[in-house]
């Protein structure tokens, strides 16, 4: 409940600025999250999101490093996975990885 009687609170231009400039940089180092999580990603939308063309794309999806989910005859990207991807990428400090599925077939081809 607000007291009809309080006074408003004046606070120095200074101080004001700093809570201000304060807010702001929490909200910008907050991360960014997906709209919907659940929204499956198009190609486009995995090389928007990796900063890379689509042909790379294609190239991760060939070497099994990125596995699409096939909806009808599309290929699209659970985002859980495509972060995933970027976890493993960095933790192999940017060495290929190869999907076990993908390493075995190779394997199978010697």
């Amino acid at each position: 409940m607000s007291d009809p009687d309080a006074q408003p609170i004046h606070l120095p231009d200074e101080l004001v600025n700093a809570i201000v400039a304060t807010i702001r940089d929490a909200f910008a180092e907050t991360p960014r999250r997906d709209p919907d999580p659940l929204r499956l990603l198009s190609i486009s939308d995995v090389a928007d999101r990796l900063s890379v063309s689509e042909d790379t794309v294609e190239r991760e999806i060939a070497d099994g490093r990125l596995v699409p989910v096939w909806v009808r005859r599309q290929r699209r990207f659970d985002p859980r996975a495509v972060d995933a991807y970027v976890r493993e990428a960095a933790r192999s400090k940017g060495k290929p990885t190869r999907s076990k599925r993908v390493a075995t077939k190779a394997r199978a081809k010697r």
